[in-house]
């Protein structure tokens, strides 16, 4: 579920320092220009959110195979929730991006490089870059997969 929320920005400044403040938030580019000596813009945005109040309502655990749902995606973030029937399988396999795996419910095993480790319900992964990775259940399974993209231009 998609929304916004309703904001209102101030910015104080002297026009030399900010003869033109641009602001970008989710993506929408608002400018404010000054035009005293001591300025002060007020501007309301709109800011973009995703909300779900219950996961678990979101989606059913499959009764055969595996389920993906993408819950967000933007330039910046993937969050997709991931449901398995007990014995499925997804196969070793990595990615180009850091990832977060929150385990929400079940059990089962993750495969991290050459280390297998147990999963249950509050169980949490970070995986760096590259990182060979796969998950078994054991038991039906739900799971969060949160892909973090790098920004362009962001310095390290």
């Amino acid at each position: 579920m998609a929304g916004c929320r309703d904001t209102n920005v101030r910015i104080q400044g002297s026009p030399a320092a900010l003869p033109e403040v641009k602001l970008v938030i989710e993506g929408k580019q608002v400018r404010a220009k000054s035009g005293s000596r001591q300025s002060s813009f007020a501007r309301r945005v709109f800011i973009d959110y995703t909300y779900f109040g219950d996961l678990f309502r979101e989606f059913d655990l499959p009764a055969q195979g595996i389920l993906s749902r993408v819950l967000h995606k933007d330039d910046r973030l993937n969050v997709t929730a991931f449901g398995f029937s007990a014995g499925q399988e997804l196969s070793t396999h990595s990615a180009p991006t850091p990832a977060i795996l929150y385990f929400l419910e079940g059990e089962g095993e993750v495969q991290l490089g050459n280390d297998k480790r147990a999963v249950r319900g509050g169980s949490f992964v970070y995986m760096p870059p590259n990182l060979p990775h796969g998950i078994s259940a054991t038991s039906p399974l739900r799971m969060l997969l949160v892909q973090i993209k790098e920004v362009q231009g962001a310095g390290r």
